[in-house]
């Protein structure tokens, strides 16, 4: 919710060094949300005019030096390298930083390939995320609003699944999602009330009807 929705959001002060996007895909995870991002965009057909002197070779980010030789900066166990690329340090705003930064406000303000692959991106993102939380938790049957506050908080970090569970363990899918809001309220008020008062415009509207369906991983 910090995103308010917009494909320009970006933050470079915390320990991710670069988030992007209105889901705020974070740069330090191996193989995490931004990096598979990011990946995506260095595929589209301008890619060079931002990044030249990125490449994306065996589905890896490299660098290319004046040389032309290449280093790669991510790999299955670190993105460090990658973080360090697009912002050098967390201690103050430095030049790279800007020209990163920079290009992907313009990239995501100009392109609507680049805002294409943030909400293509997004949705991939969650479905493969359901059928993980659902083996996890069982969510099979449940309403489309409690698996939407459960990925809130997982994608948040603001609850663990045995307190998640806990929230789960009731007669009413009703109950369920308000044991769920509580979850972090202490912390994160604005962003728990944000939701609570978009999903329920969405119920009223009649889009936020359906019900989990495991075995095919839908809403039905």
């Amino acid at each position: 919710m910090e995103s308010q929705g917009s494909f320009l959001c970006l933050n470079t002060y915390d320990r991710a060094y670069f988030t992007f996007g209105f889901m705020q895909f974070a740069a330090h995870v191996p193989n995490g949300d931004f990096v598979r991002f990011f990946r995506k965009l260095l595929t589209l057909p301008n890619a060079l005019e931002y990044f030249p002197r990125l490449r994306l070779i065996n589905d890896r980010i490299f660098y290319k030096n004046d040389a032309g030789a290449t280093s790669q900066l991510e790999n299955d166990s670190s993105s460090q390298k990658l973080m360090e690329y697009l912002n050098p340090t967390t201690n103050e705003v430095e030049q790279q930083e800007l020209i990163c930064s920079a290009r992907f406000i313009h990239w995501a303000s100009n392109d609507p390939k680049h805002r294409r692959v943030q909400v293509e991106h997004s949705i991939s993102l969650y479905k493969e995320n359901m059928k993980k939380y659902s083996k996890r938790l069982n969510l099979n049957g449940y309403p489309a609003k409690v698996c939407f506050m459960i990925c809130d908080i997982l994608h948040q970090g603001r609850g663990t699944y045995d307190r998640i569970s806990y929230a789960l363990d009731t007669d009413s899918h009703e109950k369920a999602f308000q044991n769920l809001c509580t979850i972090g309220n202490t912390h994160y008020p604005t962003r728990i009330n944000g939701l609570k008062a978009h999903l329920k415009k969405l119920e009223q509207a009649g889009l936020f009807n359906k019900k989990y369906k495991a075995d095919t991983n839908e809403f039905v």
